[in-house]
């Protein structure tokens, strides 16, 4: 009997010691994140004057990226200044290129409308997840460096 419990003890050791070894289990989603600093003509934050948990509801994938991502935004003081922190997850087996998000902010762009933000995305290093260019409307926004690992990008409201 004794016998019958160590066999069994073993087994069960050497099948959940393979489980835990899964490649799946081990590798974490990738991940794709930026931030936007929204200002006025006078260079004025407007992300500090208008309703943030309203702005994080109206910020959306588009449907063209929505089917292979999940999507966080939240907002993010550095330095003492408020981002928008934008980030979306897939799942390990495939990086994206290109990912689309809708936004809809009255405060910010003077209008109900839907604006169509896109992100181009290089995985020639496996470490950085910074994109290569955002645009807004078609139109690209500029990018500021603070530091080696912070980077932004600038919306200028139009009036």
């Amino acid at each position: 009997m004794k016998t019958t419990y160590i066999i069994t003890l073993i087994f069960s050791t050497l099948i959940f010691a393979n489980c835990t070894r899964s490649k799946l289990d081990s590798l974490p989603p990738y991940l794709y994140t930026y931030h936007l600093k929204f200002v006025d003509a006078d260079n004025n934050n407007l992300l500090e004057d208008i309703d943030l948990n309203l702005l994080k509801n109206n910020f959306s994938l588009a449907p063209a990226s929505e089917n292979d991502l999940e999507l966080i935004v939240e907002s993010e003081y550095i330095n003492k200044i408020l981002y928008l922190k934008v980030s979306a997850t897939s799942s390990q087996s495939e990086r994206m290129d290109k990912i689309y998000f809708n936004v809809i902010s009255e405060e910010l762009f003077n209008d109900k409308e839907s604006h169509e933000i896109e992100t181009q995305w290089d995985w020639s290093n496996n470490l950085d997840n910074t994109p290569n260019k955002v645009t807004l409307d078609g139109n690209n926004l500029s990018s500021e460096v603070l530091t080696p690992s912070f980077q932004y990008f600038l919306v200028e409201q139009i009036i």
